[in-house]
């Protein structure tokens, strides 16, 4: 092998590394196979064992995901770019140990079955994440700390913003700004910032890496849920409407002043809505790339059902916004959050409270609503809508107007 020969063997194999290098850094990875063909390609060049191929790729696939795994809330495959989503927060609260400890998971709830069973057409020589598209099951209770607020019959608070739990404590003691009044007029309203929010189609171990966690259908999405808490409101007869209104689609951004625009359009038409539930999905991932399903067992309709975890999230005021009532709506959140851990133990994670408004100044008892993550299945989804509807049913009707 004369000098020039090997020398141009050298410049073809450096051209082929920083083709995979830049492929890998642009994340292109609907070429799963990719890596494994650059490869080779290189080790022919070089005319290497073949035998020897898995490090190479095993290499190329290590920069890849290197880079990758600092792309944390980029990727809408897997979590959601959303300010509103507490995704933010549970991605650092997710791990049953390590990070934060905000959460306790009970592991009761955990179901890790599968992780070994990586599908073939996503291995390659030489690499094989344990965790790879693994789905796992817990449930998050409350943590010791500061951070976290008893407001009494077991249920908590997160307190997330710089005020002192006191402001907390106060909100939770005090009324919440509703009295039901036996009128052929709606007073709860059900919508969706994000209407396209979704979840998986069945219980599953694993997700497929292409699934975007979002769609139009409303069977499929968080329309669905809310279907579900209406139906329970309107089992109760209370007065409830559900706008289905598609917020976040074509364009995400510009979602809550759309949403604001269409509550504040209703409200005008129906001047007895007090109570607005913006209804979401949360997503949660873990730092390997697991989703966390978050999950309970609850009696429902007396049956023992699994079930999604919600979250209510509760906005204030940092002193830049003409959100003046957050006290109120923390006090009706606050009464929701007991009446929830009454009423289905666990079935709540702790209230999230935080300096956002998400257009809860239109009302003193408006409340974004998490109705479990993109792991769960729409089934589980859908029945803790049933439960959050049927505890916001007792509690409303705690609370009537008799007209003195």
């Amino acid at each position: 092998m004369n000098i020039a020969y090997f020398i141009r063997k050298v410049i073809y194999f450096l051209i082929v590394i920083i083709i995979s290098i830049v492929f890998a850094l642009f994340g292109l990875r609907k070429f799963p196979n990719f890596a494994n063909i650059m490869g080779k390609i290189a080790l022919l060049y070089l005319n290497l064992d073949l035998n020897k191929e898995q490090h190479i790729v095993a290499c190329f696939k290590n920069i890849e995901n290197c880079f990758n795994s600092s792309k944390e809330c980029v990727n809408l495959n897997y979590v959601d770019v959303n300010d509103d989503n507490d995704a933010k927060i549970n991605s650092e609260n997710n791990n049953n140990s390590g990070g934060s400890g905000y959460y306790n998971s009970n592991n009761n709830y955990c179901n890790v079955n599968g992780i070994k069973n990586i599908e073939e057409k996503n291995k390659f020589k030489g690499y094989a994440p344990p965790t790879q598209y693994a789905i796992l099951r817990k449930c998050y209770v409350a943590c010791e700390g500061s951070k976290f607020v008893n407001i009494g019959g077991g249920a908590y608070v997160r307190n997330v913003t710089d005020l002192p739990n006191d402001v907390i404590l106060r909100a939770s003691s005090g009324k919440f700004d509703f009295k039901f009044e036996d009128v052929d007029t709606p007073q709860v309203l059900i919508y969706h910032t994000h209407t396209t929010e979704c979840y998986e189609s069945e219980e599953k171990d694993r997700y497929d890496k292409d699934f975007k966690a979002r769609t139009k259908d409303a069977s499929k999405n968080v329309v669905a849920v809310g279907e579900e808490i209406l139906k329970a409101l309107q089992d109760n007869n209370i007065g409830a409407l559900h706008d289905t209104t598609i917020h976040d689609c074509p364009a995400y951004m510009g979602s809550y002043d759309r949403s604001n625009f269409t509550v504040s359009s209703i409200m005008k038409k129906y001047p007895k809505i007090k109570i607005l539930l913006d209804i979401h999905r949360d997503s949660i991932t873990g730092k390997n790339g697991e989703r966390i399903a978050p999950i309970t067992t609850v009696n429902l309709d007396g049956e023992t059902k699994q079930v999604a975890q919600v979250m209510l999230v509760c906005g204030c005021d940092d002193g830049t916004m003409d959100y003046k009532n957050y006290e109120k709506n923390l006090s009706f959140a606050c009464a929701i959050q007991r009446q929830l851990e009454k009423d289905y133990k666990n079935l709540a994670r702790p209230i999230s409270f935080k300096y956002k408004d998400y257009n809860q100044n239109l009302s003193s008892c408006a409340l974004l609503v998490e109705v479990g993550s993109l792991a769960n299945s729409i089934k589980e989804a859908k029945r803790a809508g049933r439960c959050f509807g049927l505890s916001l049913s007792r509690l409303i009707l705690q609370n009537i107007d008799s007209g003195g």
